[in-house]
C-alpha cells in the first residue's frame, strides 16, 4: 500500500501526494495498520516534529508530522504535507481562513433536482457512536458546514438505478463532511459503508470503497499560484465504464 504513494510535487516548504484508497492518514486506536505517517517519517524523518505542540504524551504529533488536513481511509486523492514548522503554521491557517480550494469527484445515489448548488448544514457528532450527524439538539456542539456540488453526468446501472457524477467544493473542514451532506439532502455516496442507505451499500459488491476521490488543490504560495491535480482512479474509472452514462 505504502508503495502506491506517488509523490507529484515537492519542494522546501511541502510535499504534494497522491493518497491511495485503503490507507489510514493516521493509527486509529488499537490498529495495527501501516499509515501515511508511517511512510512520511521513514522517507521524510526531518518533519517527525512539525505540527502542533502537544502536552499530552500519548498524543504526540510526532505521530502526525506535517499533517495539515486529512482525507477518510477510503478516499484516494492529493493531499499537502508540510515539511517545515513555518510551513505548517501558514498552511494551517490557510485551510482556516478558507485559502485553499480543494475539489473532488463522487458519484452518488440518484438524480440531482438541479444541476448545481450549495449544502450548508451544520455537522455535530452523532449521539453514540463516530459517526457525524446533520441532526441538532440542545447541548451539543454544531459546527459550520459549506459543501458545492456541480452535476458532471448523470448514469444508470445494470439495476436501473440512477447515478449522478458531481464535482465537490467543500468550503469548511469537517469530519465526513461531503460524505454526512451529501446523504443528508438524499444522495449518499455510492459504496459509503457508514453513511449510505442499503442501495448504496450495494454498490461494494463491484466496488469495494467509497466513490470518493480528492481531485486537485489550489491556493497561493509567496506570491505565486499553485494548482496541483490527482487523475481519477483506475479502478473508479473502470466502474464508471460499466454504466451507460449521458451528459
Amino acid at each position: 500500500m505504502l508503495s502506491n504513494i506517488k509523490v507529484i510535487f515537492e519542494n522546501h516548504d511541502f510535499l504534494i501526494i497522491s493518497k491511495p484508497s485503503g490507507l489510514l492518514v493516521h493509527s486509529a486506536p488499537n490498529s495495527k495498520e501501516e499509515t501515511l505517517v508511517d511512510w512520511l517519517t521513514e522517507k521524510y524523518p526531518e518533519i517527525k516534529t512539525v505540527g502542533d505542540l502537544s502536552t499530552d504524551s500519548e498524543q504526540t504529533d510526532q505521530l502526525r508530522p506535517g499533517i495539515v488536513h486529512r482525507l477518510d481511509k477510503e478516499t484516494s486523492g492529493i493531499m499537502i504535507i508540510a515539511k517545515t514548522q513555518s510551513a505548517f503554521e501558514i498552511l494551517k491557517n490557510k485551510f482556516k481562513n478558507r485559502e485553499v480550494k480543494k475539489t473532488y469527484r463522487a458519484l452518488v445515489l440518484g438524480k440531482m433536482a438541479q444541476t448545481h448548488g450549495e449544502i450548508s448544514l451544520p455537522i455535530a457528532k452523532a449521539k453514540k457512536s463516530t459517526k457525524r450527524t446533520t441532526r441538532v439538539r440542545l447541548g451539543q456542539k454544531n459546527s459550520e458546514a459549506l459543501t458545492d456540488w456541480k452535476l458532471l453526468m448523470t448514469f444508470k446501472d445494470s439495476q436501473n438505478n440512477c447515478l449522478s457524477l458531481l464535482e465537490i467544493t467543500p468550503k469548511t473542514g469537517r469530519t465526513h463532511q461531503i460524505r454526512v451532506h451529501l446523504a443528508a439532502i438524499g444522495h449518499p455516496v455510492c459504496g459509503d459503508y457508514l453513511y449510505g442507505r442499503k442501495t448504496t451499500k450495494s454498490f461494494r459488491e463491484k466496488l469495494p470503497r467509497t466513490f470518493l476521490h480528492a481531485k486537485s488543490l489550489e491556493f497561493y504560495w509567496d506570491k505565486s499560484f499553485y494548482s496541483f491535480e490527482s487523475p481519477l482512479p483506475r479502478d473508479l474509472e473502470e466502474f464508471l465504464e460499466t454504466l451507460a452514462g449521458k451528459r
